[in-house]
């Protein structure tokens, strides 16, 4: 039998490969107890992680619901502004006719106290039957001469006709603005003419552009689109008040605003091109920016573009472009799909 050598204490002594085989064990459960100490940091962490990204997602909806309804306030106080800009135009339109159907009516008044003077003369005389009927007859030629009642009878049709075409004009103007009342009330697609959408905001902006540019239309015929009429008309009459600004701030000499339409393929063009001041270059690929202008200060948003580009693009699935050379033309171009894809 062989002696087992032992330590002074009575222990039995241990190899090196036990030595050896126990630091591996201590190490290895090191190691466990920091991996899990480590995975529970972790999953604690992930728990907090969760929470955070819980009360974000609360955060971040509630931002994104503020945000729409300020894009929408935005939209509202956009076309608020573009209808405010029309005010003075619409106003000296309609006064226009207002003021000789006013005046016609004042005519017309006292034509009538001149032929009640005349109907209550020959009643007068119906019932005296006083004097000779050439007394009567010479009496009644002095009283229309004096009067003068043969104008008064050549003149009442022609001022009732002004009449008339002064109230249809104003029935015109009315009717051309409910086109512009819907946009805030109308939000479903329906069939909409482009080119009686033009021809509305011309009549419509007419008294404003009529010293400062003359107005070209190409209006071929093309077929009716799906769209939300109001947000179309609305950009329409942004980029027509554009076009005239940009003239006004070229100079004084009045300028020439050019709108088209054609049809290719699945899809209707419009164009709105004036020979105004420009886009400088440098500035193409920001005026759809939110907020961009080069506007002094309290004469532009800077939403006009950023919100046609949306109604285009993003609710059409159309295109907005644009092409300038500054000081001497700028046309933006509208293509949009005859049919809407309703997926």
């Amino acid at each position: 039998m062989i002696a087992v050598p032992r330590y002074p204490e009575g222990l039995p002594m241990l190899s090196y490969g036990s030595f050896l085989f126990i630091g591996i064990l201590l190490v290895l459960f090191v190691c466990l107890y920091y991996e899990i100490s480590r995975r529970r940091r972790i999953h604690k962490r992930l728990k907090s992680l969760e929470a955070e990204l819980a009360g974000s997602s609360q955060k971040l909806a509630a931002a994104l619901q503020i945000i729409h309804q300020l894009q929408a306030r935005l939209l509202q106080q956009e076309q608020l502004a573009g209808i405010g800009q029309l005010a003075a135009g619409i106003v000296h339109e309609i006064n226009t006719p207002l003021a000789y159907v006013s005046n016609n009516m004042e005519i017309l008044e006292k034509y009538f106290i001149t032929l009640g003077t005349l109907s209550a003369r020959y009643r007068a005389w119906r019932m005296t039957l006083g004097g000779t009927a050439e007394e009567m007859v010479r009496e009644m030629e002095g009283l229309e001469k004096n009067l003068d009642l043969e104008y008064i009878l050549r003149d009442i049709p022609d001022l009732l006709e002004d009449t008339n075409a002064g109230l249809q004009q104003i029935n015109n103007i009315v009717r051309e603005m409910r086109l512009f009342s819907r946009v805030d009330c109308q939000r479903s697609f329906e069939r909409y003419d482009i080119n009686r959408g033009l021809e509305s905001i011309l009549r419509v902006v007419h008294a404003q552009m009529a010293s400062h540019a003359a107005v070209e239309k190409d209006l071929q015929p093309v077929p009716a689109i799906q769209a939300v009429g109001g947000e179309i008309n609305q950009v329409l009459l942004n980029l027509v008040i554009n076009a005239l600004q940009a003239i006004r701030g070229k100079g004084p000499e009045p300028g020439k605003i050019r709108v088209s339409t054609w049809q290719d393929g699945a899809f209707v063009y419009c164009t709105v091109e004036d020979n105004g001041i420009g886009i400088p270059e440098e500035n193409l690929n920001s005026i759809f920016n939110p907020f961009f202008t080069t506007k002094p200060v309290g004469q532009g948003t800077g939403l006009g573009l950023s919100i046609s580009y949306e109604i285009i693009v993003k609710r059409h699935h159309g295109e907005i472009m644009v092409e300038s050379i500054p000081g001497e033309v700028t046309k933006f171009i509208l293509r949009l799909p005859v049919t809407q894809n309703q997926h």
